[in-house]
């Protein structure tokens, strides 16, 4: 695995594309699996490793069958390199300066029972990622009709003054997280109608200038929609729902140029 390449364990590799995308050329699928989150490696003042590991006070969902592990950044990080993320077997690359929610792929994850072993390269104090399990492709089902897309990640950061000085220092809070989808109707059984009620991940998949190799994928975790139902005034119009809902994380494996 290289720094261009995220992929290529379970997910396709994919190839950096300068080109600017059309909409046309982004499918997004649906899995009525969960994503888990298994726990948060940092990097402390002494440049050591530490582990968190992830802790609910509602529920943790079981592995997802045959998942594809991810490291995902949770900051923005500071390396000034690309950096190497290993957790047990598996190892993940993240560009450099990579942004929160740039991810790369591990393998297949095992729950580590204590602190499982953890060695990374080119981190800087501060540095901090999640660990994830995301489900297995073989869960994924094409959302056939969709109409337009829209996921807003929430401001993660707000400024606190410091007297007449507006903005001192950025703390980290709460995002809202939100999305917006709308799709040709088929049936009540098919189709993103199937979603109603359950908490699901989507994924977005970018493939340039009409071709079968992806340049990156974004998955949405712990999402859950409203559907609505609304027949439209003119009957030659097709029924149209557009649906709003909440997600947890988005988690991105972008090609970087060679």
């Amino acid at each position: 695995m290289s720094a261009g390449t995220p992929t290529g364990i379970h997910l396709p590799g994919l190839l950096f594309n300068p080109k600017t995308r059309v909409a046309g050329e982004f499918y997004l699928y649906y899995n009525l699996a969960r994503a888990r989150y298994v726990g948060a490696i940092g990097i402390d003042a002494e440049g050591d490793e530490a582990w968190r590991a992830e802790q609910s006070c509602g529920e943790l969902p079981n592995l997802p069958a045959s998942n594809i592990g991810v490291v995902r950044a949770k900051v923005p990080l500071n390396n000034t390199a690309p950096s190497t993320w290993s957790i047990g077997a598996g190892t993940g690359t993240l560009p450099t300066l990579a942004p929160p929610g740039q991810a790369a792929e591990i393998g297949t994850i095992v729950i580590p029972v204590g602190n499982p072993a953890m060695t990374t390269v080119n981190t800087q104090p501060g540095d901090s990622v999640d660990v994830i399990a995301l489900p297995g492709q073989a869960g994924d089902v094409l959302i056939c009709y969709d109409q337009g897309f829209t996921a807003n990640p929430g401001d993660e950061y707000r400024a606190i003054a410091r007297k007449f000085v507006p903005v001192d220092h950025y703390v980290r809070q709460r995002p809202e997280n939100s999305i917006d989808l709308s799709e040709f109707y088929v049936s009540s059984t098919i189709g993103l109608e199937r979603l109603r009620g359950r908490t699901v991940t989507l994924k977005g998949v970018f493939y340039p200038d009409g071709g079968s190799v992806p340049s990156e994928i974004i998955y949405f975790t712990d999402v859950r929609l409203n559907v609505p139902f609304d027949i439209p005034d003119d009957s030659n119009d097709s029924v149209n729902p557009g649906l709003t809902g909440t997600f947890r994380d988005l988690i991105a494996l972008t090609g970087q140029p060679a």
